[in-house]
């Protein structure tokens, strides 16, 4: 953006030359600020890529941003058809959901690795205190994912599910989808205080962890009633 005139204004006793030097510090402080918003773009991409390489996730960071924020309000979530034609997704909806990463969680012990036959699975109903995380800690729903979907579509889900937590676990087959929730969902727990073997790990793994096989992201919206509106 051009620079502000008002920024610029001389000091009436200012010579020309101090003038000068003024405006060229304004201008290279300015340069120094936008390059270092470049190069903090640049790094959450990196970022983006590094995460996406490590679940074999598409790479399109419309569809993956690391560390911020995300709302999408009434835009088509369409996936770049230049750098991935093989996503494309005949089943676009509009999605307006605040939402933000988590990060990358491990495969718990005993983890399902075969494809879902009902999104409904009841592999966690019942399960003890004692047990190691059901589902790696999303233990609500599992859902197939098909060719060209993105995680928008399985924050879509979840959402409509009314959980608030939701993760994509790649498996040798393709991805699945899953859900859980937070204990601020109150009323996904009917009030009741949710065990551990429900809830995902308290911190996810460091960046580039071998381990990472789950990335997940969370709903950051309000809530009513102690449940999504």
């Amino acid at each position: 953006k051009p620079l502000s005139t008002t920024r610029l204004r001389p000091v009436a006793n200012m010579g020309l030359q101090a003038r000068t030097a003024l405006q060229l510090a304004l201008l290279l402080s300015l340069g120094s600020m936008r390059a270092m918003a470049a190069t903090s773009a640049e790094v959450s991409c990196a970022a983006a890529d590094a995460a996406c390489a490590a679940t074999g996730l598409p790479r399109d960071h419309a569809m993956l941003q690391v560390g911020k924020k995300q709302t999408s309000r009434g835009e088509p979530v369409v996936p770049d058809a230049k750098h991935h034609p093989e996503h494309h997704n005949p089943y676009v909806e509009k999605v307006d959901l605040e939402h933000k990463q988590v990060g990358c969680f491990p495969r718990a012990k005993g983890d399902p690795k075969e494809k879902p036959e009902n999104f409904r699975d009841p592999g966690c109903v019942g399960v003890g205190h004692n047990e190691t995380r059901c589902h790696s800690g999303l233990p609500f729903f599992r859902l197939q994912m098909q060719q060209g979907q993105s995680y928008l579509d399985c924050v879509t889900f979840c959402v409509s599910k009314g959980l608030d937590i939701f993760g994509v676990m790649v498996q040798d087959w393709g991805s699945e989808c899953r859900c859980g929730a937070s204990t601020a969902n109150t009323a996904a727990w009917k009030g009741k205080r949710p065990p551990t073997v429900l809830m995902l790990p308290e911190a996810p793994l460091p960046e580039g962890d071998e381990k990472c096989a789950m990335l997940v992201w969370q709903y950051s919206g309000n809530f009513e009633d102690g449940g999504l509106p």
